[in-house]
């Protein structure tokens, strides 16, 4: 698996906060797949992984839930 792009951002929460919109990803739309996955990684102030979330997308267009691909807008 090639991987595309690796970005890191910093965000200072409380134990119990949320934060939206920290990251846009910009997809390189000419190097992608038909399927294609993200995965996520979340580090405390100790550099300790905390959470790790792996997705998958597809460049088919979303229409719905009965859709059988991912959103490629979203």
């Amino acid at each position: 698996m090639e991987t595309l792009m690796d970005k890191k951002v910093k965000v200072n929460l409380p134990e119990d906060g949320v934060a939206n919109d920290i990251m846009k990803i910009t997809f390189p739309e000419n190097h992608l797949t038909p399927v294609h996955f993200i995965k996520l990684e979340v580090y405390n102030q100790k550099d300790s992984i905390v959470a790790s979330t792996f997705y998958w997308r597809s460049t088919d267009l979303y229409k719905g839930p009965w859709t059988v691909g991912g959103p490629l807008q979203g």
